[in-house]
């Protein structure tokens, strides 16, 4: 096909011009052979559309070499891409590079629903600590509409984005065939202005929402609507220093933990206090003080981290300045380095004992409402505006990765 030609040319020049070496031909060729055989050639339209800039360049000059998974969107995906997007080349870019793991997955090794697999895509948007590149969080599901077991991508702007289970293989390429173009992690305020924008709009106003959606790596233990409600009273009782604190305890700033990572070190959150946690037949749960909660959604991809939505409010008033501190310096440390360590590709882990927004949580729309709900913290307009302190001496200076 002409457009085939057309795309090998510019991959080809664009590669050389932007790093000096040639790119392998017959691997270009079979990449395409298949896009095109899969009916997938919007694809290579796209990607035909990026070759001659930076981020295009950059991104298909990365795909030789070491096995990796393309979640390919069809034709019809692309077909309702906004105008906005698919002429603007570097976001184009961006796209498509969040579409390709730096590993290859076979269908048998892909977590099956509630559980979800975790695999790091080659986007990197240089707000995760060590510029590691953003994760995608992906399982086999029911598809909702058909009722059959598809590969589902349950954090997809509130919905889940269903795809094929066979994939084909080309050169070193997995290609599954996606219904839906992915969209990137959105930030933070992005996430919390969706769900809530009256609660947003008064978390910014008070100098909150943003410090938090800019900070270099950040993991959130969220509690939902319900666990914000139902602490009502215990929050009554608290001075405003101490609500402060507990904001605190549920973050941890400075680093991106993954579900499959939480046990395997030390974690102490932006208020100082250690994070335990434990794992059993009924799920995953998280304890800061004498407060635990269980995990009812894992794993929610945002720009500058994670969120985990948690069944209840840890209630710990206790806080610990220097250990925070120390912390923070601590994980500054471990992101520096981890800069300059290989690719940051491939597989974080499978998880098992943690729901999805398919799981036990009540779906994606909730999960965005509760992490902007831990945020904005719905408990008091004074409460929300004297949290600002503390937030901003966490976030603030050296704190920051």
């Amino acid at each position: 096909m002409q457009i085939s030609a057309l795309f090998t040319a510019l991959l080809a020049t664009a590669s050389i011009t932007a790093y000096g070496q040639a790119v392998d031909m017959a691997y270009v060729t079979a990449v395409i052979t298949a896009l095109n055989a899969a009916n997938l050639t919007s694809l290579a339209g796209a990607a035909q559309a990026v070759a001659n800039t930076t981020e295009g360049a950059a991104f298909l000059a990365s795909l030789p070499g070491s096995n990796k998974t393309l979640f390919a969107p069809t034709n019809e995906a692309f077909a309702g891409v906004p105008e906005s997007v698919s002429s603007n080349t570097t976001l184009l870019a961006n796209i498509l590079s969040y579409h390709v793991l730096n590993t290859s997955i076979s269908p048998s090794q892909i977590a099956k629903d509630p559980s979800h697999t975790i695999a790091r895509s080659l986007y990197r948007n240089m707000m995760l600590p060590g510029n590691q590149s953003q994760a995608v969080v992906f399982n086999l599901a029911n598809d909702t509409q058909t009722g059959n077991q598809s590969l589902a991508f349950p954090y997809q702007n509130n919905a889940t984005v269903y795809g094929a289970t066979t994939p084909v293989s080309a050169a070193n390429f997995m290609i599954y065939p996606i219904y839906s173009v992915l969209s990137l992690p959105g930030t933070l305020a992005e996430v919390a202005t969706a769900a809530l924008p009256s609660l947003a709009g008064l978390v910014t106003q008070a100098g909150l929402l943003e410090p938090l959606s800019q900070a270099k790596g950040i993991t959130v233990f969220a509690p939902n609507d319900a666990a914000i409600s139902a602490a009502g009273a215990l929050v009554g009782t608290l001075n405003a220093t101490q609500i402060q604190t507990v904001l605190a305890n549920h973050v941890i700033n400075g680093t991106v933990v993954y579900s499959t990572l939480l046990a395997s070190a030390n974690y102490t959150s932006a208020g100082g206090e250690p994070f335990k946690f434990m794992t059993n037949a009924t799920g995953a749960f998280v304890t800061s003080g004498n407060t635990t909660a269980q995990i009812v959604a894992a794993d929610i991809p945002i720009a500058n981290g994670v969120v985990h939505i948690i069944d209840r409010v840890l209630a710990n008033p206790v806080g610990n300045t220097a250990a925070a501190q120390s912390a923070a310096s601590s994980y500054a440390a471990a992101a520096t380095a981890t800069t300059s360590g290989g690719s940051g590709g491939g597989v974080v882990g499978a998880s098992s004992t943690m729901g999805s927004a398919t799981g036990s949580a009540s779906g994606a729309a909730t999960s965005a409402k509760a992490a902007s709900a831990m945020l904005s913290t719905s408990f008091s307009t004074g409460v929300v505006g004297s949290a600002v302190a503390i937030f901003a001496g966490i976030f603030a200076g050296a704190a920051l990765i």
